[in-house]
């Protein structure tokens, strides 16, 4: 049996490691080359508070928010750079970073969560012959 940390440390773990070639999609797609919108690219990742058969891994890639030094939100032109405005056009750069490869994120995903999940119970493991010493 799985120790509840374990599983919240795999699923978080493997979560944000699948997430990650879209992070890093959006980041080089974004239409500017530096600049506020770039850098409030963001990866998040977590796990919800539930037991382990309840438990529900999240991570995603957001864009938006205020840079820190300048206080310039970004979001504020976030949806017109993605979505287009009446006089310029769009360029959907999160949704190319990750719709047309949902499913090499969940190979991704499954992937490593086998990796994590091997990791913790090896884990256990250790912990288990400590305890009986």
């Amino acid at each position: 049996k799985l120790d509840e940390d374990i599983i919240k440390s795999a699923n978080r773990k493997a979560a944000k490691q699948a997430m990650t070639p879209v992070y890093e999609r959006a980041r080089r797609g974004v239409p500017v080359e530096s600049g506020t919108l770039r850098d409030s690219i963001k990866l998040r990742a977590g796990s919800s508070s539930g037991k382990s058969k309840d438990r529900i891994a999240w991570s995603y890639v957001s864009v938006g928010g205020k840079d820190r030094k300048s206080g310039t939100a970004a979001g504020s032109y976030a949806l017109a750079a993605h979505y287009g405005t009446s006089t310029a056009d769009g360029d959907p750069f999160l949704l190319e970073a990750f719709e047309p490869h949902a499913v090499g994120i969940l190979q991704h995903y499954k992937a490593a969560l086998t990796l994590e999940t091997d990791r913790g119970v090896k884990k256990m493991a250790k912990r288990a012959n400590v305890k009986d010493k």
